[in-house]
């Protein structure tokens, strides 16, 4: 199914009274850390098994959960519903979407707009969406050190968040707030020297029951692909061996909510 076109975007110039009306205005806590963000390995598992996983979690009361996960095709079986029916459930829900080109207007300007990741009968209501995929500054070893917080569309001077940032203004809108009042519009991804050490877990411990109360409760809860294998995985400015990618999206995009939740 063909990914359908959403606009979750404002003027510029209201860009601060979005993030406060449209999310929970406050801050989580003072000194906010990594202890705040927990990895969840979806690992190769099918739509029916990340259900469950999101189930668990969603039992664990965490305050945000945001998915670095593509289910681009619905088809209502089981596993859609059950799929869909906790996402529904699922509070502070990030889910994740693309900068789409549109191709050109009759003037040769590149019309940008933003497509979902997953087919639209996934997207519950309640849920916000920010881009993963665009990052500037790429060269030919793809390493990324810049990210763009908000990126100007093509309709009505649209402006569109990156995932991190939606995942911030769930999390802490305060913060995110300061975030973009304080930074441009592209940031150097600041990887902390590599220091940065989240909480992670796999599929099975999820399904298996390992998981405690408080390792989730309050939590910003990511989910993505952390093995086994190299998809969706690629090389960063710590990389010491360029011939081998060292950080999975998902730990990026980690890298990215902690740096907003650290900023000054």
């Amino acid at each position: 199914m063909a990914h359908q076109l959403v606009n979750y975007a404002v003027k510029p110039l209201n860009i601060i009274l979005l993030i406060l009306t449209n999310f929970v205005i406050g801050s989580c806590q003072s000194q906010p850390s990594v202890e705040d963000i927990v990895l969840i390995n979806v690992g190769n598992y099918d739509k029916g098994r990340i259900a469950k996983e999101l189930s668990i979690i969603n039992s664990l009361n965490p305050k945000v959960v945001s998915l670095d996960v593509a289910f681009p095709e619905y088809i209502g079986d089981k596993d859609d519903i059950d799929l869909f029916n906790v996402l529904e459930s699922s509070k502070g829900l990030v889910m994740a979407s693309e900068i789409s080109s549109l191709g050109e207007d009759i003037d040769g300007k590149e019309i940008i707009s933003i497509a979902l990741t997953c087919a639209v009968e996934f997207f519950p209501t309640h849920a916000k969406t920010g881009f993963v995929s665009a990052k500037v500054n790429i060269g030919e070893t793809e390493i990324p050190n810049q990210f763009t917080v908000w990126q100007k569309g093509s309709f009505s001077e649209d402006i569109y968040y990156h995932f991190s940032l939606t995942t911030v203004m769930a999390f802490d809108s305060l913060k995110a707030v300061h975030f973009v009042n304080n930074n441009p519009t592209k940031v150097r991804v600041d990887y902390a020297n590599g220091t940065r050490k989240f909480k992670t877990f796999s599929a099975s411990e999820v399904l298996s029951g390992k998981l405690r109360r408080s390792d989730i409760e309050g939590k910003i809860v990511m989910f993505g692909f952390l093995g086994p294998g190299d998809k969706d995985k690629f090389s960063t400015p710590l990389n010491k061996n360029s011939s081998e990618p060292d950080m999975y999206g998902v730990e990026y995009l980690a890298n990215v909510v902690a740096q907003i939740l650290e900023s000054k």
